[in-house]
């Protein structure tokens, strides 16, 4: 009757905590640093991906809901809530939502970096203008709805959700000003030529420049709003080339 397995089950209510605090601390640290390293990674070859499976293979843009769409937002958020979900368990939500944030604020740096790498390249008849233009319109959403999804976690680290917020709405301004950016270059030789009395004689620049815009402004469409108003970037267009000093 002496035997250990016919003894009550002792319960844990009166055990200590199994790490003392300095040892829970180095715990808490190990994880956000393991977390760090491999949100990193996951992060690197999401844009390594759409590197090789859309870029290099000039894949046409998604069409979700009427407007261009890239499953790179969702891998991402995807990611982000796993990490904040699980951290929640352990009690380190906030130390877990400043991590990701950091390392979100370098990822979108670098996914603009490498995209203007990829698209400096002149466009050739298997890498068409419109199609980096539509590229351009596809990263204006995913900027977008990846920002619309951290918001969510404001409420538990207000300033570098803050900071993360202001550094995905300035990728959404850089995405929209390229776009601007190239639908200048590819006016510019026309609307030169129509400062002329040329115009005079001929009406082939300005037919040229309406086929442009007719041409753009169906990728344009694919824009989310509050970021596209088709009439208004057209009907601005002259506006941002003279103020650019490029007529």
């Amino acid at each position: 009757m002496g035997s250990p397995t016919l003894q009550p089950e002792m319960g844990s209510e009166g055990l200590g905590p199994l790490l003392d605090k300095d040892e829970m601390e180095m715990a808490h640290q190990y994880f956000l640093e393991d977390l760090q390293e491999k949100l990193r990674t996951s992060l690197k070859n999401a844009v390594k991906l759409e590197l090789e499976e859309v870029w290099q293979k000039e894949k046409e843009p998604e069409i979700l809901n009427d407007y261009y769409h890239s499953d790179m937002h969702i891998t991402v958020c995807e990611l982000i809530h796993g990490y904040v979900k699980n951290s929640r368990e352990i009690g380190l939500e906030q130390e877990v939502v400043s991590t990701c944030t950091e390392e979100l604020k370098h990822f979108s740096k670098q996914f603009q970096v490498d995209f203007r790498e990829w698209s400096s390249t002149p466009p050739t008849p298997s890498q068409p203008q419109l199609l980096q233009v539509a590229y351009l319109v596809t990263y204006v959403n995913s900027f977008s709805n990846l920002t619309d999804q951290v918001k969510k976690y404001k409420e538990s680290s207000p300033v570098p959700v803050g900071e993360l917020i202001q550094e995905l709405e300035g990728g959404v301004q850089g995405f929209t000003a390229a776009l601007l950016d190239q639908l200048m270059e590819g006016l510019k030789p026309y609307m030169r030529r129509m400062m002329t009395r040329k115009w005079l004689f001929t009406d082939n620049d300005f037919q040229k420049i309406v086929d442009i815009m007719e041409e753009v402004s169906q990728h344009y469409r694919r824009m989310k709003p509050p970021y596209i108003q088709v009439r208004g970037w057209v009907g601005g267009s002259h506006t941002h080339m003279a103020s650019s000093g490029r007529m």
